[in-house]
């Protein structure tokens, strides 16, 4: 038997300090959203995908641009229940990398991300896979 409806979640890009969470996660006439602080890493934060295994494990995906660099890195967010916090998620090369979408499945540990990397005219794929 499956278990109660995850909170639904939706990321906007450009970030500056924010996620959102509806309070309800089924009754449709219940719509209310909130405002979740979130970090805010670098210069350019964009969030492009969000999946969840549990109310406790939601992660978002897109890039972003640290400080002192013009090329695009991996972003990677963890909610644990509590708190969104930036988690160390690899880059190709020295070229830009962006991810575009994420995916879990409800109670799995295991998540899988894909983008891009590299320049304009050479871009190629890219796939992350935690544990």
């Amino acid at each position: 038997m499956p278990g109660p409806p995850l909170p639904a979640y939706v990321v906007m890009g450009p970030i500056t300090t924010f996620l959102c969470r509806r309070q309800s996660h089924h009754d449709v006439q219940v719509t209310a959203w909130s405002v979740v602080t979130s970090p805010s890493p670098g210069m350019n934060a964009n969030l492009t995908g969000v999946t969840s295994s549990s109310a406790n494990n939601v992660w978002a995906v897109g890039y972003d641009t640290p400080s002192g660099s013009s090329v695009g890195q991996t972003l990677t967010m963890n909610w644990n229940g509590t708190a969104w916090t930036t988690v160390a998620s690899p880059n190709q090369g020295s070229s830009s990398t962006v991810l575009s979408s994420v995916s879990t499945t409800p109670g799995a540990s295991i998540v899988q991300a894909v983008g891009r990397s590299g320049s304009s005219g050479s871009l190629n794929p890219f796939a992350l896979r935690n544990g």
